[in-house]
């Protein structure tokens, strides 16, 4: 079985190795990177499962970070969850704003880390899941609304076939249908004494007769 990839992006070295304590035992695979540049850039070029992301850090700070990560489509099911020491109600909410799915406040105990982050796959992995059936449902729906279309359209003309008085009135008929449905058709009518070619735009009735 794979273990999951854990990306921490943190400066401090102790909670780099408290956090490989905590969730390697568990079938964990914990990456690190001392600042947010790094981190960025390792989560950038091999994405991870869940990212830890402290937010004091010396040049690009972790809101930073996070928002930038928000941007890329790819890290929309990522779970990322931010370890920091401030636990003021306006930092919580900030972290909340920039993208974050959890914010736990240092230190923490292992086994509630564990617990939120095993809560944050599921719920990733359940809206992945809903994504695709939600993604198959709609093709179902425009394919089979693409069907019925081009289906009521050929009734329709089936229906209106019953009073074309003209062989006229019949070929502009049939070429409406297959104009609605980006066809280009030429349509070529046998009559006793003559052949009548009908295109898309307009009629052209040479004067060919059998001989």
């Amino acid at each position: 079985m794979d273990k999951i990839d854990i990306l921490t992006i943190d400066d401090d070295r102790i909670v780099q190795k408290i956090v490989r304590k905590a969730l390697e035992p568990h079938g964990f695979m914990v990456r690190t990177a001392d600042d947010g540049e790094s981190g960025l850039s390792q989560a950038v070029e091999n994405p991870p499962e869940v990212i830890l992301l402290d937010v004091e850090m010396p040049g690009m700070n972790g809101y930073q970070v996070c928002e930038q990560l928000a941007e890329h489509p790819e890290f929309k099911y990522i779970p990322i969850v931010f370890l920091s020491s401030h636990s003021s109600l306006h930092e919580r909410m900030l972290g909340y704003e920039m993208g974050a799915d959890d914010y736990i406040v240092k230190p923490f105990e292992a086994d509630d880390l564990l617990a939120r982050i095993n809560v944050l796959l599921r719920y990733a992995k359940e809206q992945r899941e809903l994504q695709a059936q939600i993604e198959i449902a709609q093709r179902t729906a425009l394919e089979a609304l693409s069907t019925t279309s081009e289906l009521g359209q050929a009734m329709s003309f089936m229906e209106s076939s019953l009073s074309f008085n003209t062989i006229d009135e019949a070929a502009r008929g049939l070429l409406e249908v297959t104009g609605n449905l980006a066809l280009d058709c030429r349509l070529m009518v046998t009559l006793e004494d003559r052949i009548c070619w009908f295109p898309s735009e307009e009629q052209i009735s040479p004067p060919w007769r059998r001989s």
